[in-house]
């Protein structure tokens, strides 16, 4: 078996096909996948098996996606509640200090008209 060394290597990976190394600097030729251990009987069971178990776990992806994207939905309903709460308590603020202001300008106008329309006195 022969050794390389490579010391920018930084990600390494198995071919799928298991007979060959995939590294971020190139490709090395490893080895042969060898003989199975298992019967050819034996072999298509755990295939079947495999589909039957990739079948499963795929349902129960999707039903933990599907619960993921309904508590990510809710999530952002609740944060738009808020933010319509939020924004409904300014808007409500602003108004109140809108009264507020034309209240003072309406007394302020009406006291420099008391002022201007008293007599003087001598």
């Amino acid at each position: 078996m022969a050794t390389a060394d490579n010391f920018m290597a930084t990600d390494i990976k198995w071919d799928p096909t298991g007979s060959d190394i995939i590294g971020d600097g190139g490709w090395f030729a490893w080895r042969p996948r060898p003989p199975s251990l298992l019967s050819e009987q034996k072999e298509k069971e755990v295939k079947k098996d495999l589909r039957q178990s990739m079948e499963r776990y795929e349902e129960e992806d999707e039903e933990v996606l599907d619960l993921l994207s309904r508590q990510e939905m809710e999530k952002r309903r609740v944060m738009e509640e808020e933010w319509e709460m939020w924004i409904n308590k300014w808007k409500q603020l602003h108004e109140e200090e809108k009264l507020q202001t034309q209240n003072l300008l309406v007394r302020e106008k009406k006291r420099k008209k008391s002022i201007i329309m008293r007599p003087l006195r001598s």
